[in-house]
């Protein structure tokens, strides 16, 4: 390579110009692929922020001021960076292990500094990476998949075969947990082969919370913005739980009255909330277009409507030991709501018309179409069950 070339002026005497050679500056030789130059010192971790809460507002207005406060308060830790946070605290960078240790240690309570409480800042965890593996035989064991999975590349990190909540049974699907992103899109894409056959997988659905207020102990809100009396957890009554002066056999459930705790999960009112969660959490396309039909309805008269219908349909075939998928349920629920929500039935005129057409159309459509989630409609009527 040429040494590039400067020209400059010759002494007075000469009268005209010189070429000057200057050497090209000297570049480090490494590889393209290397990430960082040879010799390069290696990147240092830091440990987690500590947070301090309580500090006072003038020290927090005064940034000199309060480096200062905390150098004195801990002369032992090494501080990178402080950064103020809400209501009152800082987020403190320590340089290493024992700075942090050292500043986790309880601080002096006085006016200039306030009242500092410090605690360990909590690492987010990654979310969980997810899919469902649908048509799966429930006699091939998780092992069997995993290793598969494993063979074609993956790294999965859990493999589960879901349980039936109704029937407590295998069912046909598996949850599975992957590394990261790229493998969940590559599975979701080209799906699972097992032996010759290509199994589909979908996006895993977390089940439907029911949110419980534990200050009145009723459904859908939490006691952050509860302005209700309090209700006991125990006795239903209108004081705290940790005040309650009757015996722990002695219980009653503040939303049905009945002889439990109001967090019992066999407890109508529970089961009611967690179906209204069920209906209104995502769904699949598949799910979402057996009710598509009721979203005509205005939203709370719907929901109540198909509620009050779920729950006579539960109670007819709890009555005749029959145990059927609660999406069936609410499914012919909602289609039950939207035919007669425009001819006016409410109430229990409901009970009479589930003994009756569109009963029998039901039926019939079951028959035709092979329709597993509704043979117990091919077996026999509601109307011998009432």
């Amino acid at each position: 390579m040429e040494e590039p070339e400067i020209f400059r002026a010759a002494p007075e005497d000469e009268g005209e110009f010189q070429v000057v050679r200057r050497k090209a500056p000297k570049r480090a030789k490494f590889s393209s692929n290397d990430s960082e130059p040879p010799n390069s010192p290696p990147r240092q971790s830091y440990p987690q922020p500590i947070i301090v809460t309580g500090i006072a507002q003038e020290a927090l207005n005064n940034p000199i001021k309060l480096a200062r406060l905390i150098e004195k308060e801990k002369p032992n830790a090494t501080i990178r960076d402080i950064k103020s946070t809400k209501n009152n605290a800082i987020l403190i960078f320590p340089i290493d292990p024992h700075s942090a240790n050292a500043l986790l240690q309880p601080w002096t309570q006085n006016s200039q500094l306030g009242n500092p409480k410090p605690r360990i800042t909590q690492q987010r965890e990654a979310p969980a990476i997810a899919v469902v593996v649908c048509g799966i035989n429930p006699q091939i064991s998780d092992q069997e998949i995993t290793t598969e999975l494993k063979d074609q590349g993956y790294n999965p990190k859990l493999v589960k075969r879901l349980i039936s909540k109704e029937t407590q049974q295998k069912t046909w699907k598996l949850k599975i947990i992957l590394e990261d992103i790229t493998e969940k899109n590559q599975l979701m894409k080209e799906g699972l082969i097992l032996g010759y056959q290509k199994h589909r997988v979908e996006n895993y659905r977390e089940p439907p919370t029911v949110i419980q207020c534990f200050k009145c102990q009723s459904f859908g809100h939490t006691y952050h913005n509860c302005s209700s009396a309090s209700k006991c957890l125990r006795c239903g009554e209108e004081h705290n739980i940790k005040d309650c002066q009757k015996e722990k056999i002695q219980k009653k459930c503040a939303n049905c009255q009945g002889d439990h705790i109001a967090m019992y999960k066999g407890c109508p009112a529970y089961q009611k909330a967690r179906l209204e969660a069920k209906e209104t959490a995502p769904k699949t396309y598949a799910e979402a277009t057996k009710i598509q039909i009721t979203n005509k309805l205005p939203k709370t008269e719907k929901t109540n409507i198909t509620l009050f219908c779920a729950e006579l349909i539960r109670a007819c075939l709890t009555k005749a030991n029959i145990s059927i998928r609660s999406s069936d349920i609410l499914s012919y629920a909602s289609h039950l709501a939207m035919i007669h929500f425009n001819l006016n039935v409410k109430g229990e005129e409901l009970f009479e018309i589930i003994k009756n057409p569109p009963l029998d159309e039901a039926v019939d459509r079951a028959k035709k179409t092979g329709n597993r989630g509704h043979q117990w409609l091919t077996q026999t009527s509601l109307a011998s069950f009432i």
